[in-house]
């Protein structure tokens, strides 16, 4: 194949497409937009927890947070204290040391936890360098450990740029009034400023490193996106009812000014990296900038680290050598980075890394080869351990952590920090188990701190969600019915009610807590979905059907509802449509296995019996002991004319049908008989 003589890696903090793609329409973005015309192009999934150091840390590792230890931005110490998050806080290789080891030198530039900067083949300049930049007193200086080598940070110390620096024609560029506003002592210029000097440093030092190093893997990261958001995403059009009209019209076109501006640093880079690179974009998940944004100044200001405001879509793009022209990436995610960047430069990729190789972007790759050497855990640095960490540099951290809104600014003293920090960091470790569909062993762990934290509503409810996954209907039951007692009709736990009804057969007790919550929340797609799914249940298909046309006018990109409307369309006997709903939810989601039933069933059903067969081994391969899928497969096979594998199917579907039958008749079974 024709391969890429580098490899440039340019991440856009909460990048969206529904946000780029009018820039992209208007010839505003002619960077990115020659970048997707050429290559390969799609949505990127994210993972959950959402909380930034743990994604960024899953993009390089190509682990989720259970494996790669980077699970809250605050942790206790042996010292009976607390301290910030630290590059020695991960537990598994990151992809600069898995290519270092073969002989390839990388670029690292404010990539989130990576301070203390490691020794790596190459050079990394961790994200605290550029950071604390636009203060009135000039640039403060960066702490210790910055850079590595630790002589660059002197080399490149002169490329910071303080936000004191930027003229008034300048600022201009993003905010025509800015004269007026500073007289007014308007606020947000001052915080505009200081992230686009930290975003001009971030360019510089980048082009810097590209100049003047020999490199074979540059990566980097702008969060100028992240960092205005949502504060300026909302005095994005159309104008939300809590902005004041004088911020509407002073800001509502920042948020397109910044895309352009990163348009503009992209095509420095590209001209300065040339053709013979392979340029990848991607952002960590996406941001709401439309009707979906936050509807109420409560909910859209009040939780650390602005959840509703991100989707769980980001952006993905590539073009390079071996990258085919105007393809369509399908059901990517943040995990599948790592994996396809390995195959891409021919480094065998790691066995057990829950990510695949993007090989529908490519024309052609190097074989997989069999060798997951480098999956062991890296060790701390011999030379820079924890307890070297010091002062400043902690206080630098924490300060930083803050600021992006991470951490609450409170101080509770030290013994309820720890424990708030021990708490917060296990429970996100149930929340990544959660999402990989572990039940059992998030329901543990979540047993196990429900225990310590009685009273804590996000525990319980979580716990409640594991034990319906897991069978203990009557259990999740008891939890739920404290919970949902409350003066407040919270649409999250009426929702959560609603799935154990429906686990129950309750279909009408389901639809009542779901319409109350529709009641709270008729913005939220998710809520018609799991109305639809009730319905569904109740083979009510035209009502289901209605349900998730409404999720999917609020939200086009909603994975669920067109997962529901494939199951629609397969009672109903449309295969033709099943089939489009399907490849649309795959697209958007790949690892749900019914989604792939769904979408076996409807070929098969269209006598199209090699590709039904594709797709119920794919359903396999996410879930072993799908039954239905297992004789999907078996009749596919059997029209295939083989005969052996079609009675091994049918054997191993009968065993796990069986198996259930018993567990549901033994004394004490609480599993719902569906």
């Amino acid at each position: 194949m024709s391969t890429a003589q580098r490899i440039l890696l340019v991440g856009w903090s909460a990048a969206d497409w529904r946000l780029l793609e009018p820039l992209l329409k208007a010839g505003e973005m002619p960077n990115l937009r020659r970048l997707v015309k050429g290559g390969a192009s799609g949505n990127l999934r994210t993972l959950q927890p959402q909380l930034p150091p743990l994604l960024w840390t899953s993009i390089a590792t190509g682990y989720r947070a259970d494996m790669h230890g980077v699970l809250h931005t605050l942790l206790p110490d042996s010292s009976g204290s607390i301290r910030p998050l630290s590059r020695l806080d991960r537990q598994c290789r990151a992809i600069w040391n898995i290519t270092g080891e073969k002989d390839n030198n990388n670029i690292l530039v404010n990539w989130p936890v990576t301070f203390p900067a490691e020794p790596i083949s190459g050079a990394c300049v961790s994200d605290l360098f550029f950071r604390l930049t636009g203060s009135e007193k000039g640039l403060d200086d960066p702490a210790p450990g910055a850079t590595y080598p630790p002589e660059l940070a002197e080399n490149i110390l002169d490329l910071r740029f303080s936000a004191n620096e930027l003229t008034l024609d300048e600022m201009a560029f993003f905010i025509p009034d800015i004269e007026r506003a500073e007289l007014e002592g308007d606020s947000m210029p001052g915080r505009l400023a200081v992230a686009l000097a930290e975003t001009i440093s971030t360019q510089a030092v980048t082009m810097h490193l590209i100049q003047e190093s020999a490199w074979d893997l540059a990566m980097v990261r702008y969060d100028i996106l992240e960092t205005l958001g949502p504060e300026f995403m909302a005095c994005y059009p159309p104008q939300l009812s809590y902005v004041p009209d004088k911020l509407f019209e002073r800001y509502r076109e920042i948020i397109p000014a910044v895309c352009r501006y990163l348009d503009l640093m992209l095509g420095v880079l590209l001209e300065q990296t040339g053709p013979d690179t392979l340029v990848v974009v991607f952002s960590d998940r996406g941001i709401h900038s439309d009707h979906l944004r936050p509807q109420d100044p409560d909910v859209a200001f009040r939780q650390s680290g602005g959840v509703p405001w991100f989707r769980e879509q980001g952006i993905l793009t590539l073009h390079g050598p071996g990258v085919t022209a105007d393809a369509s990436i399908q059901g990517a995610g943040l995990l599948d980075i790592v994996p396809t960047i390995l195959r891409y430069m021919d480094i065998p990729v790691g066995k057990e890394m829950p990510g695949r190789v993007l090989k529908e972007a490519f024309s052609m790759l190097p074989e997989e080869q069999d060798d997951a050497a480098h999956e062991a855990p890296i060790p701390g640095s011999p030379d820079f351990s924890i307890s070297q960490l010091s002062e400043k540099q902690c206080k630098v951290a924490l300060r930083r952590w803050q600021e992006i809104g991470l951490l609450d600014n409170e101080d509770t003293g030290i013994i309820e920090e720890i424990d708030k920090a021990r708490c917060q960091r296990e429970f996100n470790r149930a929340m990544v188990t959660v999402e990989a569909r572990k039940s059992r062993r998030a329901l543990k762990q979540l047993e196990q701190l429900h225990q310590e934290y009685p009273d804590d509503d996000r525990i319980a409810l979580h716990l409640a969600r594991c034990r319906r996954n897991t069978g203990d209907l009557a259990g999740a039951k008891q939890l739920l019915e404290k919970v949902v007692d409350h003066p407040d009709q919270r649409p999250y736990e009426q929702m959560q009610l609603a799935q154990l009804h429906l686990a129950t057969g309750e279909h009408d007790k389901a639809l009542l807590c779901l319409f109350r919550a529709e009641h709270a929340v008729a913005e939220r797609p998710g809520v018609h979905s799991q109305i639809g799914q009730v319905y569904l249940a109740m083979q009510r298909w035209d009502e289901a059907e209605r349900a998730f046309g409404k999720a999917l006018e609020r939200d086009t990109d909603h994975a669920e509802a067109h997962r529901g409307m494939a199951a629609v369309h397969l009672g109903l006997k449309r295969y033709e449509e099943t089939i489009d709903a399907a490849l649309r939810a795959i697209e958007l989601d790949r690892n749900r296995p019914q989604t792939h039933y769904f979408l076996g069933a409807a070929l098969l059903a269209e006598k199209r019996v090699g590709v039904a067969a594709q797709a119920f081994q794919t359903c396999l391969e996410l879930n072993a002991d799908h039954v239905s899928a297992l004789r999907g497969l078996a009749d596919s096979c059997q029209l295939l004319g083989d005969d052996s594998a079609a009675s091994a199917h049918r054997k191993r579907a009968h065993q796990l049908e069986s198996a259930a039958l018993l567990k549901r008749q033994l004394p004490g079974s609480s599993r719902s008989p569906g």
